[in-house]
């Protein structure tokens, strides 16, 4: 069953800058749902917890990734299976008052054992970030690239869609940070890139989103096809 989403999308940080970081969220009820919250933000900065609904159900969510990048900053990744449906907040917690930029988001139809495949991650300073992520046809792959202030001329890898884009925190153009988030549907291999024109400090993560297995086949009918037949026959 394909993985389907992203569903119910929220942003933070365009001219804001707050510790913990609250974003208003909504997650939906429908089944096999995996939520990830992905965060970009300076380096001095270090994530201590990331918790649904804080005030009421309290869900931890667990850290799928955290990467630092040349010349600064740093990105995360963080998934809750399964999280309570309701419209509450999601809170960020971090060390260090360092501008911000995160998205949340949920896909549905994921397995909830092995949600994502291993992370893939690139950093370093240049004008582009690229990796590879093994994935399937049906599946999905998510990502987020953070810089170091603002990157000029932006361009996305093929077939990515772009989920958010905007330099997160406040204060002049020089103390935030750039935060690049976009999704693409699934394949054998698939090389999720960002370029831009400017030389800047990066950090990149990348997943691949599995889709729920198939339920399994009844195998009394694919052993006995013919006696399951007759069976279903006797029963009416």
């Amino acid at each position: 069953m394909a993985v389907v989403g992203p569903v119910n999308e929220a942003t933070y940080g365009s001219g804001e800058k707050d510790d913990p970081i609250p974003i208003t969220v909504t997650i939906p009820s429908t089944a096999d749902r995996v939520t990830y919250v992905w965060i970009a933000m300076r380096q001095g900065a270090t994530i201590v917890s990331v918790i649904w609904d804080v005030a009421g159900v309290n869900e931890s969510l667990t850290e799928v990734s955290d990467v630092v990048g040349g010349d600064g900053p740093r990105v995360a990744c963080y998934r809750g299976i399964g999280l309570t449906a309701k419209t509450a907040t999601m809170t960020i917690d971090k060390s260090g008052n360092q501008n911000a930029g995160v998205s949340v988001e949920t896909w549905t139809n994921v397995d909830q054992t092995t949600p994502n495949g291993t992370p893939q991650t690139d950093t370093g300073t240049g004008e582009a970030a690229s990796v590879s992520v093994s994935s399937a046809t049906g599946e999905k792959v998510s990502g987020v690239v953070g810089g170091r202030t603002n990157f000029d001329s932006k361009v996305l890898g093929a077939d990515q869609t772009q989920q958010a884009q905007f330099l997160g925190g406040t204060g002049g153009t020089s103390g935030k940070v750039e935060f690049w988030k976009s999704w693409e549907p699934g394949a054998g291999s698939v090389t999720h890139s960002y370029a831009w024109t400017n030389t800047k400090g990066f950090a990149e993560i990348a997943i691949g989103i599995n889709e729920v297995a198939a339920a399994a086949a009844d195998p009394y009918f694919l052993f006995h096809p013919r006696r399951r037949v007759r069976d279903v026959f006797l029963e009416r």
